[in-house]
């Protein structure tokens, strides 16, 4: 990992607080104009980072940059983060084949699709668009359990975050009739076995695009952490049909 992602994600533990640069320094074994060229490019990235004299380093906690060492470190999960993509599934399944296990996240998808193939919209930084990816081992004949179960507790997450109730109706879930979030279940079946073996879990939700039709207009909960609530969430779910 490099300097600056220990650095964001020192700043992001500390929920504003402010880091000496001495601090830093000595926590990552690295020189004091180390920590101030990592901050600046960390600035460069778009981060909101102020820095003050006899104060040192702190992280707005305002900021809601996508970031893959604050997810790392709210996770303890490989997470990839993108500008843009074509299919957060896709992608993850491309990373899942060469190397296990991990989330894939972006600001924005290109080629986002619902579970009936037709286009799901994704706006940059309108949203979370998420997939994780995960071994299993279950009977297939378990799939639509296992999907449902997914789809559960990303609405309690949903509800959760939102000031009004989320409803699910089977892979989407409802905020007063608004379509709040869309859930695309995917996965691979050892045909000798008749076994799941993966699952690609896709998840978009609209939390900026109507914020206030939806209830999200008053909520503080940034998109590192809401991700990292669903990565969680669905680690969860797939450990218990480890079976």
């Amino acid at each position: 990992m490099k300097a600056k992602d220990y650095i964001i994600a020192e700043l992001e533990r500390a929920d504003g607080a402010y880091l000496s640069g001495e601090e830093l320094a000595e926590k990552l074994n690295i020189s004091r104009q180390a920590v101030w060229k990592a901050i600046k490019s960390l600035q460069a990235d778009g981060y909101d980072i102020d820095g003050a004299t006899n104060r040192g380093y702190a992280l707005n906690p305002d900021c809601d940059k996508l970031s893959s060492a604050i997810l790392r470190n709210l996770t303890a999960m490989r997470v990839y983060v993108f500008d843009e993509v074509g299919s957060t599934n896709d992608e993850a399944k491309r990373i899942f084949a060469t190397s296990g296990e991990c989330a894939v996240t972006a600001a924005r998808q290109t080629d986002g699709r619902k579970k009936d193939g037709t286009p799901f919209a994704s706006p940059k930084d309108k949203g979370v668009y998420l997939t994780c990816a995960f071994t299993l081992d279950c009977a297939a004949d378990r799939r639509r359990e296992f999907a449902e179960a997914c789809a559960e507790a990303i609405c309690a997450i949903v509800s959760d975050i939102s000031s009004k109730k989320a409803e699910r109706a089977d892979n989407r879930i409802y905020i007063d009739g608004r379509q709040a979030c869309g859930i695309l279940t995917e996965g691979q079946i050892n045909l000798d076995t008749d076994r799941l073996t993966a699952v690609f879990i896709g998840v978009g939700v609209y939390t900026a695009q109507a914020g206030e039709e939806l209830g999200f207009a008053d909520c503080d909960e940034r998109r590192n952490q809401l991700i990292a609530k669903i990565c969680l969430a669905l680690r969860g779910v797939a450990c218990s049909f480890r079976h």
